[in-house]
């Protein structure tokens, strides 16, 4: 339940730059973790690089992907990124549950992503 929903409103709310995060989904390589490059994937996602930072600035504004916590207080060119888990996870569910409670109490996945109760 928590996917559907989570994939649902990211849709809803995202709009175009839905086409983005969806691509992004499939590059996430341990966890929730993804690596960026924004000129080689934009290029390889088939839009501009323009395009593609205003996607990610809409997803990151929603609340859909966030820096790692190895960037440290990056504010530009950040290159590691953690996406909302409840639109995809790369691991084991252990690990999940692990991850999803080292998360504070009110982190926005928590509270803006999560299923409904």
């Amino acid at each position: 339940m928590t996917y559907q929903y989570a994939l649902r409103k990211a849709y809803d709310l995202a709009g175009e730059a839905m086409l983005t995060i969806g691509r992004l989904c499939t590059e996430v390589r341990s966890e929730n973790q993804l690596f960026i490059s924004q000129s080689k994937m934009a290029k390889d996602f088939g839009v501009s690089r323009v395009t593609f930072i205003r996607h990610l600035n809409k997803a990151r504004e929603l609340g859909l992907i966030e820096p790692d916590p190895q960037e440290g207080d990056a504010i530009r060119n950040i290159h590691l990124w953690r996406i909302c888990p409840f639109l995809v996870w790369r691991g084991d569910r252990s690990s999940l549950t692990a991850y999803l409670a080292s998360l504070p109490k009110d982190h926005v996945w928590l509270t803006d992503w999560q299923s409904p109760s």
